[in-house]
């Protein structure tokens, strides 16, 4: 694993130009895997006190949540399990005084507002061949899901989901499938 700081975002964009293909946002860093090696770049002209939301380092933060899963899980995770534990790493913050986990994703919320949802069993289904995560507008629904459960289960009904979720990853890490 290779982690690279960089000037501005023209120095990133420079470094990850097949990174930047199909965003419409501007990201703080870029994770790429390629041939078993993880490539992470952050921009050193961020400070992550910009938004209150999101973590503008959250693509490289969710790419070391990936390698962190991938080296903890000897099987293949639930696509949406590990997604949405990316997606919910990702977005910590942290500060001078304090770190902040599991912070709700504006983006996320809105779009789950507006309607679109998988059901639950067709969440679990979806893979990264999967139609549903080829095309973009599904893919962001997906992402936005995977991230809502996991966060529900982290923090829904007073944290009581916790030791569910604890176990339930301790089952697939010892190679249990995701439907035990």
């Amino acid at each position: 694993s290779f982690v690279l700081a960089v000037r501005n975002e023209k120095a990133l964009r420079e470094l990850t130009p097949e990174f930047w293909k199909g965003w419409n946002m501007r990201p703080g860093a870029a994770y790429v895997s390629d041939s078993g090696q993880d490539f992470v770049a952050i921009r050193t002209d961020l400070d992550g006190s910009t938004s209150a939301d999101e973590n503008p380092y959250a693509t490289a933060y969710e790419g070391y949540v990936n390698i962190v899963l991938n080296a903890s899980f000897p099987g293949r995770l639930p696509f949406w399990f590990k997604r949405g534990l990316q997606s919910f790493f990702g977005n910590t913050l942290v500060r001078e005084k304090d770190v902040h986990i599991g912070r709700l994703i504006k983006r996320h919320l809105e779009l789950l507002n507006r309607g679109a949802r998988f059901s639950l069993p067709s969440l679990m289904k979806i893979e990264s061949d999967s139609p549903e995560f080829r095309q973009q507008a599904a893919r962001d629904v997906f992402e936005a899901e995977s991230w809502l459960l996991v966060h529900y289960l982290f923090f829904g009904e007073e944290g009581t989901n916790q030791a569910k979720l604890n176990r339930y990853a301790g089952l697939l890490r010892i190679g249990h499938p995701q439907a035990d």
